[in-house]
């Protein structure tokens, strides 16, 4: 089966993502943490390689 869709809980990464031209489809509470949220993704094959960038780069600072 397909992934459709790319989970994202950290919001600086949604926000670089969508910098990025990733098209968000969703968003919804964190059941898991109070006043957070989840942040869905279209899937599209550049989406992981964007992600991994974007966390070397903040671990980088």
């Amino acid at each position: 089966m397909k992934q459709k869709t790319k989970v994202v809980f950290n919001i600086t990464v949604a926000n670089k993502l969508l910098i990025r031209g990733h098209r968000m489809v969703g968003v919804a509470p964190n059941k898991n943490m109070s006043g957070g949220a989840v942040f869905f993704f279209e899937y599209n094959k550049y989406i992981d390689k964007h992600i991994e960038e974007i966390i070397k780069e903040r671990n980088k600072n």
